[in-house]
């Protein structure tokens, strides 16, 4: 499996059903907005323009994303 980094739409990608939503992480969400997204998501392609999400659920809820990938 090769890793290339590639810009892909947040809607694209599907949580695993496990993950439970916990509390905001302000220092994080201060960071990004400080510095921006440093660490990149990490998703495996399930089928063709969908993904899956491996690493990164916090920096996926941080509202800093979200507004950040709209602009």
């Amino acid at each position: 499996m090769s890793k290339q980094m590639m810009r892909i739409k947040l809607s694209q990608i599907r949580l695993e059903p496990e993950f439970r939503l916990r509390e905001k992480d302000l220092g994080l969400e201060l960071s990004i907005n400080k510095q921006g997204l440093r660490v990149p998501l990490i998703v495996e392609e399930e089928s063709k323009g969908c993904y899956v999400l491996v690493d990164g659920y916090r920096r996926f809820f941080c509202p800093s994303i979200f507004r950040k990938a709209k602009s």
